[in-house]
């Protein structure tokens, strides 16, 4: 199932500046080389499209990495963050949440994907409230 938080400004780190109506999307990765393209292409085609992707490798033994490697050389909106070893679902996704800068965390797992107004629904269903 995708979650989705807002986070607020007092939760974050002093030292970060929250971007608003800006989407930090975390995507746990372990072993995934056969979804990636997938998912990460699925997220860098939203409609909306103020986002970071935060991609957490978590010890990887396959070519996940290299793959993800290259998504991030070709998109700054995709940053990569790589475990040595795996450390686990939540460890992965701390990592992401204490590297995001977004008012709305998304998680996102490395075998989903999303359809293209995915994020626009979910500005949309933000800004009623």
């Amino acid at each position: 199932m995708n979650k989705i938080y807002n986070i607020e400004k007092n939760k974050i780190k002093k030292n970060t500046q929250i971007k608003n109506d800006f989407f930090s999307i975390i995507v746990p990765c372990f072993n995934g080389q056969q979804y990636i393209h997938r998912c990460i292409n699925s997220v860098i085609s939203q409609t909306y499209d103020r986002f970071e992707v935060l991609v957490i490798d978590d010890g990887s033994t396959d070519s996940s990495y290299e793959i993800l490697k290259k998504y991030s050389n070709k998109d700054k909106r995709i940053k990569l963050i790589k475990h040595k070893v795996n450390q686990g679902l939540a460890s992965a996704r701390n990592s992401g949440l204490n590297n995001s800068v977004g008012q709305y965390i998304a998680f996102l797992d490395i075998d989903d994907w999303w359809p293209k107004n995915k994020l626009n629904i979910y500005v949309s269903y933000f800004l009623k409230e």
